[in-house]
């Protein structure tokens, strides 16, 4: 087997020491499939922060992320720079990470913040980069792999890039299945596990894509960024889905090079764009009047109320208790998993509407209003939630360790390693099957096995 295939020389981890001298303030620990890690690789890269770039095979997600941070998710960084206090190096999830940078003294110091000062624009900036975080993850899942081409080539692209090194949750799996393993695993996850199970429901998920191409499109034709001459926060947000997976994978690039070129063109401006070429432009002559959106952000705007009813349902479902609800979306209706981690994430869209003042406080309602979603959104009183890993990111806290050997636990004593608990998933697949096959039901069982056993 080859060691040049699908690597770049210089991403391969090297020393993770923190007191080993480096050039670059950060090391990013990241998966070129990762639909997050485009997103922060991005940002970095536009702010012009410096970085050293690791790609993780199966074994350091273990050896490395889980030891220091008790998460497996993609992506994490490392703070190197010998100002930062030993608790904050670890860092974790785009959204906290972007705002804890934009906040960072040095670095605020070197560029604009993508962030918009005006209160409404920024509040919006915020709902649709957790718009595209989180209800843009079906559709994203979903085009990687339902397409039978795409998920075959992209189960071993998963086998070379993280899975080709033995690891406990892999190590009775021979390679030759460990593709066909990863690819069923993140079918049944990301296909399954959102009930997208009939032509129709699937229809649902193909035409959303397509209309949010076309939307997209109209802004895109005729300015070079979503809210005009310069990149801002709902540019990275959107990175996600549409970098790492709409561009990149086979099927849905293919649709977006054919209906949407200037969408084509957007992420590939907005890989190569730097800050400082930015900051020659004066920073009022981009802004739209504070307190107004562009008025070609009307069908954007449209979308939001989909994703607030999912967000509604979801928080109320988590408050009872429940493990699954149904959305019903565009007519179909959809059984899918109770997300605690939406319910956080809708926590902090409404604490940043309360931050507001009174007068943006009635303008963000004005449009919400219009828009069909403000009886979703805010609740009478919060529905309270742990974040996860026991601390509010982006800061990570190291695993407890139990002594005598034994591996560190994480402060909730879960691995954090996908946003709910696929058991459900994995035991309603293999009764509906009807276990025809008992060669693949033998393995897709041990791989079950091997994964609840790593997760201890």
């Amino acid at each position: 087997m080859d060691s040049i295939s699908l690597r770049i020389k210089g991403d391969e981890l090297k020393n993770h020491d923190h007191t080993h001298p480096i050039e670059e303030d950060f090391k990013v620990y990241t998966m070129d499939l990762s639909y997050f890690s485009g997103k922060l690789e991005m940002y970095l890269r536009y702010k012009e922060i410096s970085f050293q770039r690791i790609e993780l095979h199966c074994e350091e997600f273990d050896s490395i992320l889980y030891q220091n941070t008790g998460s497996e998710q993609l992506p994490q960084l490392y703070d190197c720079r010998q100002d930062t206090p030993s608790n904050k190096r670890w860092l974790r999830d785009t959204t906290p990470i972007i705002e804890y940078l934009e906040k960072d003294k040095h670095i605020a110091a070197t560029s604009l913040s993508i962030i918009p000062e005006c209160e409404v624009h920024a509040f919006f900036h915020r709902l649709f980069e957790d718009y595209a975080d989180e209800y843009l993850w079906r559709p994203a899942m979903f085009w990687r792999w339902e397409p039978t081409f795409d998920r075959e080539v992209m189960g071993n692209r998963f086998y070379w890039e993280f899975a080709r090194t033995t690891q406990s949750r892999y190590m009775l799996i021979p390679s030759i299945f460990r593709p066909y393993v990863a690819s069923l695993r993140q079918w049944l996850l990301s296909v399954y596990g959102e009930d997208c199970t009939t032509i129709e429901k699937k229809n649902v998920v193909i035409d959303q894509y397509y209309e949010l191409l076309d939307i997209l499109e109209s802004i895109l034709c005729n300015q070079p960024f979503l809210f005009g001459q310069y990149p801002t926060l709902i540019d990275f947000g959107f990175m996600g889905p549409f970098f790492r997976h709409f561009s990149s994978d086979f099927t849905p690039r293919k649709i977006m090079q054919q209906r949407a070129p200037a969408v084509y063109e957007w992420i590939a401006r907005l890989w190569n764009c730097k800050s400082s070429k930015i900051n020659k432009i004066p920073f009022s002559q981009h802004l739209h009047a504070p307190g107004t959106l562009p008025a070609n952000w009307n069908n954007l705007l449209k979308l939001l109320h989909d994703y607030m009813e999912y967000y509604y349902l979801n928080a109320t479902a988590y408050e009872k208790g429940e493990k699954e609800f149904t959305f019903n979306n565009k007519g179909e209706n959809f059984k899918v998993q109770v997300v605690p981690y939406r319910v956080w994430c809708r926590n902090k869209l409404q604490e940043n509407y309360m931050k507001c003042s009174l007068e943006s406080q009635k303008k963000i309602k004005e449009i919400m209003v219009k828009y069909n979603c403000w009886d979703l959104f805010l609740d009478s009183k919060p529905i309270i939630v742990e974040p996860e890993c026991g601390t509010e990111p982006p800061f990570a806290l190291k695993p407890q360790s139990t002594g005598n050997g034994v591996k560190p636990r994480s402060r909730t004593g879960e691995r954090l390693s996908y946003k709910w608990d696929p058991t459900n998933v994995y035991k309603s697949y293999l009764l509906s099957s009807g276990f025809i096959t008992v060669g693949l039901s033998g393995v897709i069982v041990a791989s079950i096995v091997l994964l609840k056993k790593y997760k201890k």
